[in-house]
């Protein structure tokens, strides 16, 4: 077994115990510190302070992978959502930049989304989930990162319409003025 992993350039050195351990560190296989890493980025994509980004410790483990296990990572869905997804729900605005910019987060990665009033649940994207939410920083923030702003959800409700009968009409202007140019 250890020759399969020595062939694929995975290094090894003595454990504690005297005995051949293999480390792989940054290989394309799915591991205990990369599940460990996604469960603390979704912590703090929920329990952040408002307008904070993400703890130095926590992007730096992440910046220690390349750029395409970063997405994979931030791809993982924790209850049915995504980290970006979250952070969108929660209006973290540094948290959705830096998730688009720094790991290439699927801006139209789906989530469920419980409405509070029905207890109804949705599968939408991020943008509608800001929408509802009366998140307009990060509407921003998705737009400008090319977001699509008619996709519908589940039900076939967009962003728009879902900000007009959630109140929030000035999410509702600034996403027809994005549809618009």
């Amino acid at each position: 077994m250890s020759r399969l992993y020595e062939s694929e350039g995975a290094p090894q050195r003595l454990n504690r115990f005297g005995k051949w351990a293999m480390w792989i560190s940054n290989s394309h296989r799915w591991n205990f510190s990369m599940d460990q890493l996604f469960l603390d980025l979704i912590h703090e994509c929920k329990y952040v302070a408002p307008g904070a980004q993400l703890t130095y410790a926590l992007r730096n483990r992440l910046e220690k992978y390349k750029r395409e296990m970063r997405q994979i990572i931030v791809s993982h869905m924790k209850d049915g959502c995504a980290p970006l997804f979250i952070a969108c729900k929660r209006g973290h605005v540094e948290i959705v930049e830096y998730l688009l910019k720094k790991c290439d987060a699927d801006i139209e990665q789906r989530g469920k989304y419980e409405v509070p009033d029905d207890r109804s649940v949705h599968c939408v994207t991020p943008l509608w989930c800001a929408a509802v939410c009366g998140n307009l920083e990060v509407i921003k923030c998705l737009i400008s990162h090319g977001a699509d702003v008619n996709a519908v959800s589940d039900s076939g409700s967009t962003p728009v319409r879902s900000a007009c009968f959630m109140t929030h009409m000035g999410n509702k202007l600034h996403i027809n003025y994005a549809e618009y140019n």
